[in-house]
């Protein structure tokens, strides 16, 4: 894992899901870091002692993943995403969504870097429900794979959708009943360009959703190298008590929610950067 620096009274930060060790079994949750989320570590629930060969992850833990994620940035709801397009690179596969965003955050997770990100940290969509994707065009160019046995972060299996043709990324499901949710990518849903798209020219610009923009970090702990933005910086995942990092990787504080800037709701959140005087065209 990766070594940070930490002050001299800060706990040890481990991974909240499972071991370094694909191999091993010991459970997930570190002694250091239980009494912080299940009471006195002698007397932990047998239910939470997770497993990393295990299949599930234990339903306690997902009610604090989904609970979190409403207490401590969406605090004025979760935003509704109605038939947004989309389509991989190629343009052969296209497909719409509808469901609720229920997280977008840059991630640092061993398990994103090692099975279908192509950059750390990655920008990465939660979206529920599970199945909220429809393709509209291309289904001939639809594959999958499978993920047989997801350690560190999930468990079970992970099954990824992708373009036969490009190779592009579309979204990743989870064998776990809990899990509820797919995994996205923002840069593969379709924008509104603004500028010249006359297509004689440079100036088009790529647009965006405002609701996609990553409002934290996550895994930080587990990073490849140093982020000098603003945005919250979670060692972990966004439990309360968990530790909270800066840019350098030093623990500066734990998760309390709402997580500071999201009183207001995910809407509202800083995005991490100031706003720009828009280039001319």
């Amino acid at each position: 894992m990766f070594d940070v620096k930490k002050k001299a009274a800060a706990p040890k930060v481990d991974n909240y899901f499972g071991s370094d060790d694909d191999e091993t079994c010991a459970p997930c949750v570190p002694v250091s870091m239980q009494a912080s989320w299940c009471g006195n570590p002698v007397s932990r629930p047998s239910a939470l002692e997770i497993q990393s060969c295990a299949a599930v992850l234990p339903p306690e833990l997902w009610t604090k993943v989904w609970d979190g994620l409403a207490q401590g940035f969406f605090t004025k709801g979760f935003p509704t995403i109605d038939r947004m397009e989309g389509a991989c690179k190629c343009g052969k596969l296209g497909f719409e969504v509808t469901g609720i965003l229920v997280a977008s955050f840059q991630c640092h997770c061993h398990m994103c870097r090692r099975y279908w990100s192509q950059a750390t940290p990655t920008p990465t969509l939660w979206v529920r429900p599970a199945h909220c994707l429809t393709v509209t065009k291309g289904e001939e160019y639809l594959g999958s794979w499978t993920v047989e046995k997801l350690s560190r972060n999930l468990r079970g299996q992970a099954t990824v959708q992708f373009c036969k043709a490009c190779g592009t990324n579309i979204d990743v499901n989870f064998s776990d009943p809990a899990g509820d949710f797919a995994l996205m990518w923002p840069n593969n849903f379709k924008y509104d360009e603004w500028g010249d798209i006359s297509g004689k020219g440079d100036k088009a610009r790529h647009g965006y959703a405002e609701m996609f923009k990553p409002r934290f970090h996550a895994h930080y702990e587990n990073r490849a190298y140093d982020i000098d933005d603003s945005l919250p910086k979670l060692a972990d995942i966004w439990m309360e008590g968990l530790p909270m990092m800066n840019s350098q990787g030093d623990i500066i504080g734990e998760i309390k929610y709402p997580l500071p800037g999201f009183e207001n709701g995910w809407m509202e959140a800083p995005t991490g950067s100031k706003p720009q005087e828009q280039a001319k065209l």
